[in-house]
């Protein structure tokens, strides 16, 4: 039988997780258009086409190691 607090730990991992993979495409689409000095992107939508149009749809992912490794383990100690 687990523990309580591993159960806890458990749970703070996956709800980390979720909440990073939930996130991060928005980050992505937020930085995306803040780093367009040119005016290339006209909105959120147009910065979206133009990422899945060149990177594909798990563009929209790029870089989430990084924060999956250094908040996941923050939250399940939070919850743990």
């Amino acid at each position: 039988e687990m523990s309580l607090e591993l159960i806890d730990f458990v749970a703070g991992c996956a709800g980390g997780c979720a909440g990073i993979v939930v996130g991060h495409p928005f980050d992505t689409i937020k930085v995306r258009l803040q780093a367009d000095s040119q005016g290339k992107l006209s909105g959120p939508l147009s910065t979206v086409k133009d990422l899945v149009k060149r990177e594909g749809f798990w563009g929209v992912y790029k870089g989430i190691e990084s924060p999956l490794l250094a908040n996941v383990p923050i939250q399940a100690l939070g919850f743990g």
